[in-house]
């Protein structure tokens, strides 16, 4: 399946690529008048070549695929946030930095992730690493979707702010040229 102009999301929508395998959007896809959300299930390839809910953000984005690239730029969601159960690379195409905001949801990555030499900026009041995420010398922020939120680093216990786990930090693999936790104001 193949998208080439605008998307927008007047209701919720859910997408089995079962039969489809392979789905490329070439435009940005953002939600109508009102937040909704974007399920792609059993997918290939899924190649999202613009930004994601950057004008009207979705209420969440959650892709399962064997593989998803990202060569558009930003992906922008309130709520629930975002879940990647693939392997997520940002394309050579993709700006010199991806910015993936949850807001106050949670952005989860259930595979690995393979940044190359775009940087990444992560902002979600609940991340989740599941895998190994890999660069070559870019640069990774991590930080709160809410301003003021605490940051506990490198604890095993859940905690009411962003916690980054030792197991999740040891998820970040040797490469990056940086990687910030938190922010200013956290």
């Amino acid at each position: 399946q193949d998208y080439r102009g605008l998307v927008v999301l007047n209701s919720n929508v859910t997408m089995d690529a079962s039969s489809a395998g392979n789905i490329s959007f070439t435009s940005a896809i953002n939600s109508g008048i009102s937040a909704k959300s974007l399920t792609i299930s059993n997918g290939q390839n899924i190649l999202f070549g613009a930004s994601i809910g950057k004008s009207v953000a979705l209420t969440s984005l959650a892709v399962t695929s064997s593989a998803a690239t990202l060569t558009g730029g930003d992906v922008v969601t309130s709520g629930s946030g975002q879940t990647y159960s693939t392997i997520l690379s940002l394309g050579t195409l993709a700006p010199a930095t991806v910015n993936l905001t949850a807001g106050s949801g949670t952005v989860s990555f259930g595979g690995s992730v393979n940044m190359g030499t775009k940087n990444m900026t992560v902002s979600g009041d609940e991340i989740d690493i599941a895998s190994t995420i890999s660069a070559t010398g870019s640069n990774l922020v991590l930080q709160p979707g809410t301003l003021f939120n605490p940051v506990v680093v490198g604890d095993n216990v859940t905690s009411a702010g962003l916690d980054i786990t030792a197991t999740e930090l040891a998820n970040l693999a040797d490469g990056f040229g940086s990687i910030t936790i938190g922010r200013g104001t956290s």
